[in-house]
């Protein structure tokens, strides 16, 4: 009885709730973050704990339900202002087609899946978009994480991602627009209509009130923190009256702030208010889990599961082979997709609200986003030790004729092969000009490579976890081996390669680790670089050389010069 009386006062104050839900979902979160997952299992997993399966310690209330859709319009809100077309724009067509193709291929296939499965044709549609879309937030942090952003496949992600948030966000506010209504052609109509003169009214204010009102505002930051969330709750709020539905609103606000020049202030002072909010999305998502449903829907979940997993991934791959990207770029990014997204789980959820699903639905893709997104962490985190066990069944997913770029290294000869042509290594390019050794540059940036090709130096794209590639480079024998890649794996597979075909060679690496550097050294390294040291040993020569006029001399030429190497995409 005395539990049942600290429950009941739990449920009863918000403050309590509020306060036992973050303190679990911190410990949780940082289990999780043990554990190299992401934090929105912990969220989740924090809701199902908490909620009627287990300690029942809170449940489904109003006020939780409110701060579920504050965090659903913070999190459109920001998505509309941190929208960059300008990055789809770089990684070019192939990643629309891609997309594009992924997203039609994969939702057949997930509503004629769902079928089979015997649910009903709104219910397949609703499962078969859930399971289209990725997670940005699991991907492109995982990818940043490994430093694997600025790659070839990276790149190609990112692209892919933005398509896939674009088609998410017009489903989320298709939804939440036709709600409970009958629809028909006529509803539709009014819809449109609405919808259009609101994005009207809305760019009108962007392009005449917006910047003259934050101009205003900018000076205090707490100004502009207030007006941009009061920006994001008006429109949210006009939405509603109209009919649409606030998430429009917020999405839209987003996106009106983009012509602020000072709007990444605005977005880093709302992150924080974001990540509350959402935090409470994702509790309430696990504490709305029905425990009567579970035994009902596990097998369904587990079928949706492995095609989001095995499914997603061979789409991808087939889809990326038909165009021509290498085996190992294809399974790069085909593994990377292989979960749900946090915008599933919000498409699922406003479902719910609209009546269109019921509660076991919600249940069912929660469980199919706690599978993939654990199994996807994992996936990603060991990308190359799996495409080294598998390489040579994927032959069969790489065409002949190649989009990248296959480069004839045969009977070229080098005096010095260079992995990493960015910042540091393009300090050592500028040496090597003023010699007469033959030298050539690898990266895995494609941007770094286009822009070493413009000032005519000799730069191929490649990475080093791609060992048949290295190997092939390495076995031409050149005089020095240089590498400016911080990674103790990646350097020691150079070096004993390297060392594999010429024992008698020069081989110079780097590391930002003091216990690495002391590995290196023990595997053969000749010259171990350690930039933060060889930093402070260049500014003691300058005291030690120079005078006050000359350091400020060489400090603005300094400056000027790596000034016109950032234009120049260098450094």
């Amino acid at each position: 009885m005395a539990l049942e009386e600290v429950i009941s006062a739990i449920n009863s104050n918000l403050l309590l709730n509020i306060s036992i839900i973050l303190l679990v979902a911190t410990v949780i979160a940082v289990l999780a973050k043990l554990l190299k997952q992401p934090s929105i299992l912990a969220y989740i997993i924090t809701g199902i704990i908490l909620g009627p399966l287990f300690l029942k310690i809170t449940g489904p209330s109003e006020t939780i339900k409110l701060f579920s859709e504050i965090g659903i319009a913070f999190l459109l809100f920001i998505v509309g202002l941190s929208l960059n077309f300008s990055t789809l724009k770089k990684t070019g067509k192939t990643s629309i087609i891609m997309g594009v193709f992924q997203i039609i291929i994969t939702t057949i296939f997930g509503f004629l899946l769902s079928k089979a499965l015997g649910f009903s044709n709104i219910t397949s549609i609703y499962i078969s978009l859930a399971i289209t879309f990725s997670s940005t937030i699991i991907i492109i942090k995982l990818l940043s994480d490994k430093n694997e952003i600025d790659t070839l496949y990276g790149k190609i992600l990112v692209g892919l991602l933005l398509v896939q948030d674009f088609v998410a966000i017009i489903s989320l506010i298709f939804i939440t627009s036709i709600g409970n209504e009958n629809f028909n052609i006529n509803s539709a109509v009014i819809i449109f209509i609405k919808g259009l003169s609101f994005i009207l009214l809305v760019f009108i204010s962007s392009k005449y009130l917006l910047k003259k009102l934050f101009n205003i505002v900018s000076s205090s930051q707490e100004l502009l923190f207030i007006a941009s969330i009061a920006w994001c709750f008006l429109l949210s709020s006009i939405a509603y009256l109209l009919g649409l539905s606030l998430e429009i609103g917020a999405f839209l606000a987003g996106v009106s702030l983009t012509v602020i020049p000072f709007n990444h202030v605005i977005l880093n002072k709302v992150k924080p208010l974001r990540d509350f909010f959402i935090v409470i999305f994702f509790v309430n998502l696990g504490i709305g889990m029905l425990l009567s449903s579970v035994s009902k829907i596990i097998i369904p979940a587990l079928i949706i599961s492995i095609f989001v997993i095995v499914g997603k991934f061979l789409i991808l791959l087939i889809i990326m082979a038909i165009i021509g990207y290498k085996k190992r770029t294809n399974f790069l990014s085909s593994l990377a997709i292989v979960q749900i997204s946090e915008f599933s789980l919000i498409l699922i959820n406003l479902g719910l609200r609209a009546g269109h699903l019921t509660q076991d639905i919600v249940t069912l893709i929660t469980i199919v986003g706690l599978i993939t997104i654990t199994i996807s962490s994992y996936l990603i985190i060991n990308n190359d030790k799996l495409y080294i066990l598998m390489s040579k069944y994927l032959s069969i997913f790489e065409r002949k004729k190649l989009k990248e770029e296959r480069y004839k290294i045969e009977n070229n000869k080098y005096d010095v092969i260079l992995f990493g042509g960015h910042r540091t290594g393009y300090n050592i390019i500028k040496s090597l000009q003023n010699t007469k050794k033959k030298f050539l540059t690898i990266d895995f940036n494609p941007d770094v490579i286009s822009n070493l090709k413009k000032l005519g130096i000799e730069a191929i794209y490649g990475d080093v976890s791609d060992i048949d590639f290295i190997e092939e480079i390495l076995r031409t024998k050149p005089k020095i081996v240089i590498s400016t890649i911080h990674n103790l794996e990646d350097n020691l597979e150079i070096m004993r390669l390297y060392k594999k075909y010429n024992k008698k060679g020069t081989v110079i690496v780097t590391t930002k680790d003091l216990v690495e550097l002391k590995t290196l050294y023990e595997k053969g390294a000749d010259f171990v670089i350690l930039p933060e040291l060889l930093s402070g040993q260049k500014i003691a020569d300058y005291l030690r050389h120079l005078n006050k006029t000359q350091i400020r001399k060489w400090g603005k030429y300094y400056y000027k010069s790596i000034v016109k190497e950032i234009k120049a995409g260098l450094i």
